[in-house]
């Protein structure tokens, strides 16, 4: 299992997981996200060992993030301005 973070991490204030949260009706008791904090992405991967379409492809997916982010000379931001 692998994690590929960009940038510095949010303290969300989780006071629940997130069944707990979804159960509750307010999923802000899983997470709340500071004003201003950029967008969260979760990407995960095929769910059996042999499915190797779906590996190669978020491998190939972090590469190009990776590369685009070294290209920029900067992490993603969500400002909406150009480069």
């Amino acid at each position: 299992m692998y994690r590929v973070a960009y940038g510095s991490p949010n303290d969300l204030q989780r006071q629940a997981n997130y069944n707990s949260a979804a159960g509750a009706g307010d999923p802000r008791y899983y997470a709340r996200k500071p004003d201003g904090a950029p967008p969260i992405v979760l990407l995960i991967g095929p769910p059996h060992g042999q499915e190797m379409e779906g590996i190669v492809g978020l491998v190939n997916l972090l590469q190009i993030a990776g590369r685009a982010s070294r290209i920029l000379h900067r992490r993603f931001r969500s400002t909406g301005r150009k480069p």
